[in-house]
C-alpha cells in the first residue's frame, strides 16, 4: 500500500528469466530420466496411450521432454475459479497474483471480503 492505495500494476519477480528456464529444463530432465511413480493403473494406461514410457514393474512413468513440451502448448492460457455464488468468479492466468498458504485454499475472499 502506498498513500492508502494498493499497487495493482506491479509484479514481484523472485527469479530471473534464466533461473526460471534453468528450473524448467532441470524439471524436464528429472521427468525424462527418473520419472514419477504413478499408483493408479488407469492413469498409467492413459499415459501409455499417449506415448509416455510406463514401467508396470515399479509403476513409474517417464515423460520425454518433447512430449511434455507438446502437451504444455495445449494447456489453456487461464481458467476461471467459480464460487457457489455464480457472481463470484476469478480468472486465473499468468498475470494473476495470488498468495496462498501451503495447503489448498478452500475459502477465498476478494478485496471486499466477499
Amino acid at each position: 500500500m502506498r498513500g492508502g492505495k494498493a499497487l495493482h500494476g506491479s509484479r514481484l519477480h523472485i527469479l530471473s528469466d534464466s533461473e526460471i528456464q534453468n528450473i524448467h529444463h532441470s524439471s524436464l530432465e528429472i521427468l525424462e530420466e527418473i520419472g514419477i511413480r504413478v499408483h493408479l493403473k488407469k492413469m498409467r494406461t492413459l499415459l501409455a496411450d499417449h506415448d509416455f514410457r510406463v514401467d508396470e514393474g515399479d509403476r513409474t512413468v517417464k515423460f520425454p521432454a518433447a512430449l511434455v513440451e507438446r502437451f504444455l502448448k495445449k494447456c489453456p492460457h487461464g481458467f476461471v475459479l467459480r464460487g457457489t455464488d455464480p457472481d463470484l468468479q476469478w480468472r486465473i492466468s499468468p498475470e494473476t497474483r495470488a498468495w496462498v498458504g501451503l495447503g489448498t485454499p478452500f475459502r477465498m475472499l476478494d478485496a471486499s471480503g466477499r
